[in-house]
């Protein structure tokens, strides 16, 4: 059961990953409000919407809500849903670090099983930022906590006794790589590429490289 239950949990994990993260130059951005779209390579094209909103405080900090999905034949059977919150805890000159958490949920559906997932994700990024361009090195690790496991008819056709239910926890992967950005008016563009490892860093990922361009567009008037 643990290596039928492994074997699904990879096929979920596969075409949800998203990685979102949203690409804000704290040093362009003076607007509280924040929409961004963005599309990417991670194990199949991933398209993604979110939104975002500044605190009125002195401390950068931006709370944000997006939701991603691979295209196919049917649009919203998969999905990853996520609220976070971010802020630049180290600011010195140019120099920036950025720490992010983020609370997850997740649906993959196919032939054996459905799968609904809680988790987390904690990540940074540190690096080089001009009000016009930056350059980060990112580095995070996503934890599906809990998952839901509704076994299809077929797969139950193949072993009756196989039962639904809740599993915890279910693994995780890291990522890490570059994020670089252009900002101009009221838009910020962003360029992400990297890698993703199992948190054994031994089981394999179906593709262990993602690639993600987006544009965020900033409007508003801060309180």
């Amino acid at each position: 059961m643990k290596t039928l239950f492994c074997i699904l949990f990879l096929l979920f994990l596969a075409p949800a990953v998203g990685l979102a993260q949203y690409g804000i130059n704290w040093r362009s951005l003076r607007e509280p409000h924040l929409v961004q779209v963005s599309s990417g390579v991670e194990n199949g094209f991933v398209m993604g919407v979110g939104y975002g909103y500044k605190l009125p405080v002195k401390q950068n900090i931006v709370f944000t809500a997006d939701y991603s999905f691979p295209t196919g034949s049917t649009v919203f059977d998969d999905f990853k849903s996520r609220l976070s919150v971010q802020s630049e805890m180290v600011r010195w000159k140019n120099w920036s670090v950025t720490l992010k958490a983020a609370a997850i949920f997740r649906r993959y559906e196919n032939k054996l099983a459905t799968l609904s997932n809680f988790g987390s994700e904690f990540s940074a990024l540190a690096g080089y930022a001009r009000p016009r361009w930056q350059l980060m090195a990112e580095f995070g690790f996503d934890k599906a906590i809990s998952t839901h496991v509704h076994n299809s008819s077929l797969l139950k056709s193949y072993n009756p006794d196989i039962q639904d239910g809740w599993y915890v926890p279910t693994g995780g992967y890291f990522f890490y790589g570059l994020q670089a950005g252009y900002s101009f008016a009221r838009q910020d563009l962003f360029l992400r590429a990297g890698q993703l490892a199992a948190q054994d860093f031994q089981t394999p990922m179906n593709l262990p490289l993602y690639l993600k361009i987006g544009i965020t567009h900033r409007f508003g008037k801060q309180e």
